[in-house]
C-alpha cells in the first residue's frame, strides 16, 4: 500500500531561508577532525571548518561538511576572511 501524498510545504520564505542557513550541530562539530592531521576543526563563518594545526579549510555545503583532504588543500593558503561562499554540492 502506498503512503498518501503530503501537500507541498507552505512555509513562509523567511522560514525556508533560515532553514537553508542552518548551522552545523554542536554534537557533530565536537566529533569532526581534520582528515589530514587528525586535529579537531573549528567552525568559521557558519560555512567553513578550519584546522588550526595544518591550515586546511573545509567547506560546509547544504549542511554537509566536505571533509576531503583535496578539498581542504584548495583553500589552505586562503585567509579566513577571504574564503568564498561554499555554494551547493556538485
Amino acid at each position: 500500500m502506498l503512503a498518501p501524498l503530503r501537500p507541498p510545504c507552505k512555509r513562509a520564505p523567511e522560514a525556508l531561508e533560515s532553514f537553508a542557513k542552518m548551522a552545523i550541530s554542536k554534537e557533530l562539530l565536537e566529533l569532526l577532525a581534520c582528515p589530514a592531521c587528525k586535529t579537531p576543526v573549528e567552525l568559521v563563518r557558519e560555512s567553513w571548518l578550519v584546522c588550526e594545526r595544518c591550515g586546511r579549510k573545509y567547506p560546509i555545503r547544504e549542511d554537509i561538511p566536505v571533509m576531503l583532504i583535496e578539498e581542504g588543500d584548495k583553500y589552505k593558503e586562503v585567509p579566513v576572511d577571504a574564503l568564498p561562499d561554499p555554494g551547493p554540492l556538485a
